[in-house]
């Protein structure tokens, strides 16, 4: 009985190394491709810029005098 135990054991052991050695194999290959390293590149492109805020759309940094004409004391808050 322990003999067919070990015997799963090592085949199951076989089995998790040769997996994981081809996923080394095809992930490292996938890695140095160079269409999907020019894929990878424009995806994480196109999330960086999405995400960057312009200062000049997205509102002052700090918070600037209002003119008379429009109502404003003067200082105000910046709007979040």
């Amino acid at each position: 009985m322990a003999r067919k135990i070990l015997d799963g054991l090592t085949i199951f052991s076989f089995v998790v190394v040769v997996l994981g050695v081809g996923a080394g194999t095809y992930s490292y290959l996938w890695i140095t491709n160079e269409k999907n390293q020019e894929n990878l590149k424009q995806q994480l492109m196109e999330q960086v810029t999405g995400s960057l805020k312009i200062p000049g759309l997205s509102g002052p940094v700090l918070p600037t005098a209002q003119p008379k004409a429009t109502g404003g004391a003067g200082m105000s808050l910046p709007k979040f």
